[in-house]
């Protein structure tokens, strides 16, 4: 038996104008502490984020939908959007979540 799965999001342009305002303040909160590694991870982030909604999941496979767009914004437009919200927040945070300052006292154990 095969389930269907069906996940909306609903949103404004107002919403969207807005994350991609904060994820701007992200952006440059990384850089202005000199988190470059979690800036590239973030980079890397938006690129892989892109090549499966857009290209894969929208493009070649046509799973995924997008509906109720304002004129002004394309499906590519949107998916590039996205990619920019989610890859960068959410690849970014994972490395600066697991990054080890220099003032934290050694945690690791070693096996002798």
């Amino acid at each position: 038996m095969q389930f269907e799965s069906i996940v909306i999001r609903v949103f404004d342009a107002d919403f969207m104008l807005f994350d991609l305002a904060l994820t701007g303040l992200w952006i440059l909160l990384l850089y202005k502490k000199g988190f470059i590694t979690p800036l590239l991870f973030g980079l890397f982030g938006i690129l892989v984020n892109f090549i499966v909604d857009f290209c894969y999941w929208y493009s070649i496979l046509e799973i995924r939908t997008v509906e109720g767009l304002p004129n002004w914004v394309s499906p590519s437009a949107f998916f590039v959007y996205f990619s920019i919200t989610y890859g960068m927040i959410q690849y970014s945070y994972v490395q600066v979540m697991f990054m080890r300052r220099p003032d934290q006292p050694r945690t690791e154990r070693r096996i002798e």
